[in-house]
């Protein structure tokens, strides 16, 4: 094998190498990039639930006072119907 064709082969060898490499260089990189996507939305959405439940224990507080609310009101109409 004379250096003409073996420089060739390493040539060849160094593009085919090169082709491979870098799609996966890229997929790593989107890869990395998506991680940190992800763990940026799991990050929101334990703030969005906390909130969540934080505006349920509220909403039920107030059902609460609408429920005590609307017995007031049928015992003040029942009051005032027997009067």
């Amino acid at each position: 094998m004379d250096n003409t064709t073996m420089i060739g082969a390493i040539v060849i060898a160094a593009g085919a190498l090169i082709s491979i490499l870098t799609p996966i260089l890229k997929i790593s990189s989107n890869i990395t990039h998506m991680k940190a996507s992800i763990d940026h939305m799991v990050e929101n959405d334990k703030i969005r639930d906390e909130r969540l439940r934080l505006h349920g224990k509220e909403l039920d507080e107030i059902v609460k006072q609408v429920e005590r609310h609307e017995v007031r009101i049928t015992n003040l109409e029942r009051y005032h119907h027997n009067q």
